[in-house]
């Protein structure tokens, strides 16, 4: 199952430990695009740094840690097997950050706020 969804917050901090990994069971890949704010944190011993505009990678199997800013997100949980059908080594993708400044991810970044303005529209329409 894939999902996606848009998330505000104010600041906090956030820990899936080892723990919390074995007790999900979630076999997942979690994208965030932060459309505002951002973090810095630990994803298994890699340092990340997630500012405006960025995209993050997240191998749900592994630990992470962050301290957020005020922020929000887009964020889209994929399963893994639909990564590890065009990446080799999914695993290297945990904590990796792609910059807004790379016109790949500025091009993704605008149609993925596009894609969520619409489903969020096309839910309120349904609803009224």
């Amino acid at each position: 199952t894939m999902m996606t969804g848009t998330f505000r917050s104010s600041a906090l901090r956030f820990s899936r430990s080892r723990a919390l990994v074995a007790q999900s069971g979630l076999d997942h890949i979690l994208v965030q695009l932060y459309v505002a704010g951002g973090f810095t944190g630990d994803a298994d011993g890699r340092d990340v740094l997630v500012r405006l505009g960025n995209v993050v990678i997240f191998d749900l199997s592994r630990p992470f840690h962050t301290q957020t800013t005020d922020f929000t997100n887009i964020s889209l949980l994929v399963p893994r097997a639909h990564f590890e059908a065009v990446f080799d080594e999914p695993l290297g993708l945990h904590g990796l950050v792609l910059s807004q400044d790379r016109h790949m991810v500025a091009i993704l970044a605008a149609c993925t706020v596009a894609f969520t303005a619409l489903a969020a529209w096309r839910i309120r329409a349904r609803i009224a």
